[in-house]
């Protein structure tokens, strides 16, 4: 049993499993957001700065979070292939 368990931890790592789904994750993540700031963008009734900086507010935290995932992720995979 243990060894089957083990080669299926051996799959998953060698497939790089976990990182492909923390992007894609980020990635639905930052669509959504995305979606949410058009939402909030077509509401009458607010000034341009207000505007602005709400975008701003709702889109800067995933998108630099998605930045620091493609980054760590395109270095992990220079790492494996080096190897």
């Amino acid at each position: 049993m243990m060894n089957l368990v083990g080669r299926f931890l051996d799959f998953i790592d060698r497939r790089q499993v976990v990182r492909r789904a923390m992007v894609l994750i980020v990635l639905w993540q930052l669509v959504d957001v995305y979606l949410f700031a058009k939402h909030i963008a077509l509401r009458p009734g607010m000034s341009g700065l207000e505007l602005a900086a709400i975008i701003a507010a709702l889109t800067s935290p995933p998108t630099a979070l998605m930045g620091f995932l493609f980054k760590s992720y395109g270095d992990g995979r220079n790492d494996v292939r080096a190897q």
